[in-house]
């Protein structure tokens, strides 16, 4: 469902490019390259932790596209660490954060 709502996303504001002629403009292609590094970010971020967290979980989870077969529970102690050592904040901030700043640019045009 994430990638076909970031399709969406995509197409659509590439043909929002094209309707309202902005492809001249700095701001859609700052906008375009702040999307991809917020995508690249969240990735890098948030793959490699939230995979062990899952595998603490005793749930199936990734090395890199490798799939491994859910197994036992991790202690409690080793998921609470998990947990606490979460980037859940850093992900918030840059995807928001990432988010408003296109806003921004979208709405108010600066170059």
């Amino acid at each position: 469902m994430f990638y076909g709502s970031l399709l969406v996303l995509l197409i659509s504001g590439v043909v929002a490019g094209f309707m309202g002629d902005w492809w001249g403009q700095g701001w859609l292609w700052l906008s375009l390259a702040l999307l991809i590094g917020i995508i690249v970010g969240m990735f890098f971020i948030g793959t490699r932790r939230y995979s062990r967290l899952r595998q603490a979980l005793g749930m199936p989870w990734f090395d890199g596209r490798k799939e491994h077969p859910a197994a036992e529970p991790a202690p409690i102690e080793e998921i609470q660490a998990l947990l606490a050592a979460s980037p859940a904040l850093s992900l918030t901030v840059i995807g928001f954060g990432g988010i408003a700043i296109i806003l921004w640019l979208m709405m108010f045009k600066p170059f």
